[in-house]
């Protein structure tokens, strides 16, 4: 992104990276915890695995719609007002959802959460795009979400077995709450556009990109919806699952942390192509898995592996773009993908077993790959 700030606010103070970090893992928090909340709609709460997958992408499609909507206002609006907006309807909808049981009565305030947790996340994503290294800084984004993902996976499973689904909602919201002292340590609006040089190759190396970020992202957020289920199907305890489930978010913190060590020193094409070996060759290991060391190392493997791709995504859009319009439209890309492939899987899903939700997350990878290829490039704008 190029041009100055509209004040003399400095995005890259120490406080204000942390703030960005942190915020992104309250608005992704509910992703993460997403096997555990899937498991107990069916096991607690009574339903089916298809109305559970549905409510999840519900929630999802609320973040999807806070992208569009911040799409529409991110320039004209402060983005500190954003995000307070997206912690009062984060909260709100949690803790509502505290309260209920039934598919129908929890649908609108899932739907509620998800787009007060896709404003959060939205305001992270440009904020992050301010700064002066933003390969490195992405890479901090997603350990930080990880980290809370990882300690929620470990201590909710007990709670949800006592508090039911209220223990995940109440943690979202605690959560959310703790950003209102971090509101003003972000920016209230971006940079100036500036003259853009190559306008319409950008633009079309930038759609590429966040065509073949959604069908990677989609594909992979499929897989992890299920994880949970899969790992059940194959007889292994709910506790051992959960700490499996744990245990491989540290993994996708050392690969996030991996890769904001390394930053562009390799370019992004290389990092993202051996992610998705790595991703494939879990995604491989889940197929008919009946021992528990098969399920550690398939879980081991997706989340190291797709939480070292991730900073590398959100870095092609950001070196591409020059007036923050793309990264606008990588948080529409990231939550839209999030709806989009659980609901994919639970359409595919049959009696059989877990093997077309399998193959999406599989074709998922050389097809985002190759559409994003070009765009990835070192140089590419």
């Amino acid at each position: 992104m190029q041009g100055k700030t509209a004040s003399s606010f400095d995005p890259d103070r120490p406080l204000s990276i942390f703030a960005y970090a942190y915020t992104s893992a309250v608005g992704v928090a509910i992703l993460m915890f997403g096997p555990l909340v899937i498991g107990a709609y069916v096991d607690i709460n009574g339903m089916t695995e298809t109305q559970a997958g549905y409510l999840f992408s519900l929630e999802m499609a609320g973040y999807a719609l806070s992208s569009a909507l911040v799409f529409a206002i991110v320039t004209r609006v402060n983005w500190r007002h954003i995000l307070l907006a997206g912690v009062f309807i984060a909260v709100l909808g949690n803790i509502t959802s505290m309260y209920l049981h039934g598919y129908a009565e929890l649908a609108g305030f899932r739907f509620l959460a998800g787009l007060g947790a896709g404003l959060l996340m939205n305001v992270t994503i440009v904020s992050i795009g301010l700064t002066a290294n933003f390969d490195r800084n992405y890479g901090f984004w997603a350990v930080t979400q990880l980290i809370v993902g990882a300690a929620g996976l470990y201590l909710l499973p007990g709670r949800i077995s006592v508090y039911g689904l209220a223990a995940p909602f109440l943690a979202v919201t605690i959560l959310a709450l703790l950003v209102l002292p971090l509101a003003k340590s972000f920016p209230e609006h971006g940079r100036d556009a500036g003259v853009t040089p190559n306008k319409h190759n950008r633009l079309l190396l930038g759609l590429a990109g966040l065509l073949g970020i959604f069908i990677y992202y989609g594909g992979q957020a499929a897989v992890w919806a299920y994880f949970e289920r899969i790992g059940m199907a194959a007889g292994i305890n709910p506790g051992s699952v959960g700490s499996i489930l744990s245990a491989s978010i540290v993994l996708a913190v050392f690969g996030a942390s991996l890769a904001t060590w390394l930053g562009d020193r390799l370019g992004r094409r290389l990092p993202v192509a051996a992610s998705m070996i790595c991703s494939a060759i879990g995604i491989s290991c889940l197929w008919g898995v009946q021992s528990v060391y098969s399920y550690i190392i398939a879980a081991c493997l997706f989340n190291a592996a797709w939480y070292f791709c991730l900073p590398y995504l959100s870095a092609i859009i950001a070196n591409i773009d020059s007036n923050g319009r793309m990264l606008v439209g990588l948080a529409i890309v990231f939550p839209s993908s999030l709806a989009t492939g659980p609901a994919l899987a639970t359409y595919v899903l049959n009696d059989v077993g877990y093997g077309p939700v399998l193959w999406i997350g599989l074709l998922s990878l050389p097809a985002g790959l190759i559409i994003m290829w070009k765009a990835a490039a070192r140089n590419s704008a």
